[in-house]
């Protein structure tokens, strides 16, 4: 079952989506909440599903693995 989503958590999984990297600080400017509430909201949108993981994307020359 889908969940609701509003403009805050989309404006979140946006910020996300951009940078994964991002400090539940740096969401919570971003998105105008407190650090409690976006760690709040980010556990929701974790145990819901609708974020599946958080990845990292490599950079195989940077790493030293040139294809």
């Amino acid at each position: 079952m889908a969940i609701e989503l509003d403009d805050v958590d989309i404006q979140l999984l946006t910020a996300l989506q951009e940078d994964a990297d991002r400090t539940n600080v740096q969401l919570a400017r971003l998105a105008g909440l407190s650090p409690a509430a976006t760690l709040h909201r980010v556990r929701r949108l974790k145990e819901s599903g609708v974020i599946r993981i958080i990845s990292a994307q490599l950079d195989p020359v940077a790493a030293g693995f040139p294809l």
